[in-house]
């Protein structure tokens, strides 16, 4: 199965035996429950996760293809640019200094 075939499902509701809210997230081989607040952190690492991959694969396709750099180039300058983003990441996304 191809990962444009995995169908994943969030669904909201509310434990009659423990009243209180859950989220349930369901995919191939994995059924959680959790907290509301813990379904938006997860789903804040998703979505920071997503963005970070996006701008890996940016850098590292824009070394190779636009300056004609090589992979151990764009690996090494990607290394660089992770740390570089994990250490100012509060900067841009507070306005934190």
């Amino acid at each position: 199965m191809s990962h444009e075939d995995k169908i994943y499902l969030v669904s909201s509701g509310y434990g009659s035996n423990t009243r209180k809210p859950y989220v349930e997230v369901e995919a191939p081989d994995l059924k959680v429950q959790m907290s509301p607040g813990d379904a938006r952190n997860l789903a804040l690492n998703l979505l920071q996760a997503s963005e970070s991959a996006l701008s890996d694969a940016f850098l590292v396709t824009f070394v190779m293809e636009q300056i004609q750099g090589e992979l151990n180039e764009a690996a090494g300058l990607l290394q660089e640019f992770r740390e570089w983003r994990d250490s100012n990441t509060d900067v841009f996304r507070n306005g934190k200094e």
